[in-house]
This record gives C-alpha cells, sequence and structure tokens, in this order.
C-alpha cells in the first residue's frame, strides 16, 4: 500500500504551498513588478516613435501613390498632346492643299484673263495698224499718202 501513502496530505504539504506563495510574492513585488513597469515604461516612450514610423510609411505610400498617379497624368497629357499636335498637322495639310487649289484656280483664271486681255489688245492694235502707219508715213515723209 505505498501508492496509498503518497495520496495522505500532511503538513508538509502546507508548509510547500506557503513557501511556494512567499516566493510569488517576493518575486512579484521585486522582480515581476519592476521589469513590467519598465517595459511598460519604454512602450509609452516608444509610442509616439512608433506612431512616426507608421506616418512616416503612410507618407510614403502616399507619395509613391501620388508619384505614380502624377506619371499617369503626365503619360495621359503626352498622349493628348501628341494626338492634338496630329490634328492641327493634319489641319494644316487640309488648309495648305485648300490655299494651293484656290491659288492655283485664280493662276488658271488670271492667266485666262491675261490672254484674254493680250488678245484684245493684239486685235485692236492689228485694226490700228493701217491708220498707225498712214501717220507715221506722213511725219516721216511730211506729207498724206
Amino acid at each position: 500500500m505505498a501508492g496509498i501513502d503518497l495520496l495522505n496530505i500532511d503538513l508538509s504539504v502546507f508548509y510547500q504551498l506557503a513557501l511556494f506563495l512567499l516566493t510569488v510574492l517576493i518575486l512579484s513585488r521585486l522582480l515581476i513588478k519592476p521589469v513590467t513597469a519598465t517595459l511598460e515604461e519604454r512602450r509609452r516612450r516608444l509610442a509616439p516613435a512608433a506612431e512616426e514610423d507608421r506616418l512616416a510609411r503612410t507618407i510614403a505610400a502616399k507619395e509613391a501613390e501620388y508619384a505614380e498617379l502624377l506619371n499617369a497624368v503626365r503619360s495621359a497629357a503626352g498622349k493628348v498632346r501628341q494626338e492634338m499636335r496630329a490634328d492641327a498637322v493634319k489641319a494644316e495639310r487640309e488648309l495648305v492643299a485648300q490655299a494651293q487649289a484656290r491659288v492655283k484656280t485664280r493662276l488658271t483664271e488670271a492667266r485666262g484673263e491675261l490672254a484674254r486681255t493680250l488678245a484684245s489688245a493684239r486685235n485692236e492694235l492689228k485694226a490700228e495698224i493701217p491708220q498707225l502707219t498712214k501717220d507715221l508715213a506722213r511725219a516721216l515723209i511730211g506729207r498724206d499718202l
């Protein structure tokens, strides 16, 4: 019945329990409370630094997001600018082509008008040649022919 002796509670168990509780109380007051207080003070002092670090990470993330957005906007603006330039070049070419067509038409009209005027002047001169010849001969010879 050796196993039954193990279950008997005697006075030494109470002494051990009292010593354990006394050790816990002493350790709590001398070691655990000061260490906990020191850790809490450290945590309290580091809280602003942790907040600054969190804010710095947030700012860095926002700056990266801003830079990415700015690059996207610049890229879109560049595309719009290129499209506008292409449209302007196209419009310029159309205007130049229209102007060249108008100039060509006006030049053709002017050449036609010049040819008509030249033909008219020639016809008038041809009609006046006999009279001019008579006037020239009279001036040179001094008498009528």
